[in-house]
């Protein structure tokens, strides 16, 4: 007979770390799934209609999305930014009625299966619900 015999302790000691081990791996690829998964935005600003009220253009507006760079808006632009993850914040920069540089800043979440979103400045500027919107280009 061999020495080598196991135990039901070591048996069971061997399940639970291999369980423990698939388990680790499922939430770690749940989690890269999620935290790696690119989204398209498009930052526009236009005068747009929402609900009967109308949203009218800025002259110039700075947009940040997390910790990227920057971008300068005029009238009538659309700029496009690729992000990662579902979770953003977005920064936005403007003159204000007096004069003053203004500052809006507002954390939003991404839907996993929407690749492409559309963010209107000035609706986001008024506090419209519906700023943010998914986007399908059209053929």
């Amino acid at each position: 007979m061999s020495n080598f015999a196991i135990t039901g302790n070591v048996r069971i000691r061997r399940i639970l770390i291999r369980a423990a081990f698939i388990l680790f791996m499922l939430i770690l690829a749940v989690f890269l799934f999620f935290g790696g998964k690119a989204h398209t935005l498009l930052l526009d600003n236009k005068t747009i209609e929402k609900e009967g009220k109308i949203y009218r253009e800025l002259n110039v507006v700075e947009v940040r999305i997390g910790s990227g760079k920057e971008e300068e808006l005029l009238k009538k632009d659309r700029v496009k930014i690729d992000v990662s993850g579902q979770r953003q914040v977005i920064t936005v920069t403007f003159p204000g009625d007096d004069g003053n540089e203004k500052i809006i800043k507002k954390t939003f979440h991404l839907k996993a299966g929407v690749p492409m979103y559309l963010i209107s400045i000035p609706a986001f500027i008024a506090g419209a619900d519906g700023w943010i919107e998914p986007f399908e280009p059209s053929n």
